[in-house]
C-alpha cells in the first residue's frame, strides 16, 4: 500500500508544474476578462442560458425572429474596417409603420437583390443574428507558426431574413 502511494505522490508531483502552468494561464484569462468587463460597468455580463425567442430583443425593437414589415434605404456601410467599408446596407428607419430612435443598418441579405444606393425599400423581414469572429489566443495555446492578425474581433453580427417585398 505503501508503495502504490508513494508511486501516486511522484506522479502527482511530476504533473505538478504542468497543472500550475495550467492553472496560472487560466488566472492570467480570467484577470483579462474581469478587466474587459469593468472596462463596460454599466453591462453586466449576460448568459446564454438566458436566451429564448422571446426574451432576446433586436436592432429593430422586436424579439429576434419575430416577422415586421420594414422601411428604409439602401447605402453603404462607413467604417474605418478597410473589409466593411463601403458594403452595401439596409438603413431601416421604419418598423411597422413606426419610426426607429435611429436607424439600424444590415448588411444585405444574401438571396435578395441590393437595391442600389439611395434606393428605397419595403420588406418583410425576421432579424437573426450570430456571435463570431477571430478569438486572441493566449501565449500558452499559440502553436508553431502563429501570427497575428488583424480582425474586428467576436461579436454579435445582425443580419435579416427578407420574406416578402411588400412593394411588390
Amino acid at each position: 500500500m505503501t508503495a502504490v502511494g508513494t508511486s501516486c505522490m511522484r506522479r502527482d508531483t511530476a504533473d505538478d508544474g504542468s497543472l500550475r502552468s495550467q492553472l496560472t494561464t487560466a488566472q492570467k484569462e480570467n484577470q483579462r476578462l474581469q478587466q474587459l468587463i469593468a472596462r463596460q460597468p454599466n453591462q453586466a455580463p449576460i448568459s446564454v442560458a438566458s436566451f429564448s425567442p422571446d426574451r432576446v430583443i433586436g436592432h429593430l425593437g422586436f424579439p429576434l425572429g419575430t416577422i415586421v414589415r420594414v422601411t428604409g434605404t439602401a447605402t453603404v456601410e462607413h467604417s474605418r474596417r478597410k473589409a466593411t467599408d463601403g458594403r452595401p446596407v439596409l438603413r431601416v428607419e421604419n418598423v411597422n409603420g413606426q419610426p426607429l430612435p435611429a436607424p439600424a443598418e444590415f448588411p444585405v441579405p444574401d438571396g435578395y437583390a441590393n437595391p442600389g444606393r439611395g434606393v428605397a425599400f419595403d420588406l418583410y423581414v425576421h432579424e437573426q443574428g450570430s456571435f463570431s469572429g477571430v478569438v486572441d489566443l493566449p501565449p500558452a495555446l499559440r502553436g508553431e507558426g502563429w501570427e497575428a492578425v488583424t480582425h474586428d474581433g467576436f461579436h454579435y453580427r445582425p443580419g435579416l431574413v427578407v420574406h416578402k417585398d411588400a412593394s411588390e
